[in-house]
């Protein structure tokens, strides 16, 4: 089974890869096809990170681009690792674990933080018994992320404090279907599969809706003066403060999108990486073509890495004049969310629910 994208709406689609109702229990005592991550900065088996289904490797850890080694491995009835961000101390990302089988659906949603060199296989969880987390952003002090509510319902934007907030972290606003999420130091914005892009205060004050009846919204992004997100076969944008939204780009099932001092970039469920000037442009410029479910992405200093899902391959271009991507990683097995930090490119597999650093050489 993989995840798979169309027109930006997730769906699960049965593709013969592996079977969650497959998944094996270490916690039931069947160790036998535990694969330990070997870390290959040392050379020593590090902690022992069980696959929790039967049959299916670990991910690849061999790059001729650099060094990559685990952050945090699958947890028990295993984890489905989403959304990932990081500032210069850490990484944050939102996971799922899956119910026992035969249900074998995500509950228990968590997030967590990690020290950004590492965490020794044992990252901080800063909120559970969440209801689908899915993306997630952070400012100076806190870690922001939306819960679609697909179990209960009821979905949500919420927040806790970097470090940690005791477990209780502040519900923000309530909806459902809340998707991607950005924040600037006066606001949180997000999307939501009702066909809305909506904002509040940072302590969750004055929610409104920026714009509604998108088609599909997903990723979205801030600059200094515009709120930017995926709308189907468009990217369109707003006035941070409000206005009437606009479309910048036409494209075709935007997904994810990034933005730098000048231009937004983002992928699509056609295969494509492409970008537009913040100021507008004819056409979107292609950055990569033919790539297999090009889904997250991340751009700085004029290099743009991203995951495709169904090749499970982790990529880079420059911004400019990209004849051939660079491969970082493959053999991934769903890579998901991704982040760029200095020399180092973090990313969630949700296939199997690892998350990796890669440090560039």
């Amino acid at each position: 089974m993989h995840r798979s994208l169309w027109s930006g709406v997730i769906v699960l689609a049965a593709c013969g890869g592996r079977e969650l109702s497959d998944a094996t229990h270490a916690a039931d005592g069947d160790t036998d096809d535990a694969a330990p991550i070997v870390d290959v900065t040392s050379g020593d088996s590090a902690p022992s990170c069980t696959t929790y289904f039967d049959g299916q490797p670990t991910p690849s850890f061999e790059s001729d681009a650099g060094t990559i080694t685990a952050l945090a491995c699958p947890t028990a009835n295993a984890q489905w690792s989403n959304a990932i961000v990081a500032d210069d101390t850490n990484i944050y990302w939102t996971g799922s674990i899956l119910d026992s089988p035969p249900n074998n659906a995500p509950v228990h949603g968590q997030v967590f933080e990690c020290a950004a060199t590492g965490c020794g296989l044992n990252p901080t969880v800063l909120a559970t018994e969440l209801d689908h987390p899915t993306a997630i952003a952070i400012d100076a002090a806190y870690v922001y992320w939306t819960n679609t509510g697909e179990t209960t319902g009821i979905g949500s934007v919420m927040k806790c404090a970097i470090g940690g907030c005791g477990g209780k972290p502040d519900v923000l606003t309530t909806d459902l279907w809340a998707n991607g999420i950005a924040v600037n130091d006066a606001y949180v914005f997000w999307t939501s599969g009702k066909g809305t892009v909506m904002r509040c205060a940072l302590d969750g004050a004055a929610p409104v809706a920026l714009s509604t009846s998108e088609s599909a919204p997903f990723g979205i992004a801030v600059s200094d003066t515009n709120i930017y997100w995926a709308s189907g076969n468009a990217i369109r944008f707003a006035p941070v403060a409000g206005g009437a939204p606009s479309t910048l780009a036409t494209t075709e099932a935007a997904l994810n999108v990034a933005v730098d001092g000048n231009f937004i970039y983002w992928t699509t469920a056609n295969g494509t990486v492409e970008r537009c000037a913040l100021t507008g442009c004819n056409a979107p410029e292609l950055i990569a073509s033919n790539q297999n479910e090009p889904y997250g992405l991340t751009v700085t200093a004029g290099v743009v890495e991203w995951t495709s899902i169904l090749d499970e391959t982790v990529r880079e271009c420059t911004v400019t004049n990209c004849n051939q991507p660079t491969q970082l990683a493959g053999g991934q097995y769903n890579p998901w969310g991704i982040v760029r930090r200095g020399n180092r490119v973090y990313w969630t597999d949700f296939g199997v629910g690892y998350v990796l650093m890669l440090t560039l050489n």
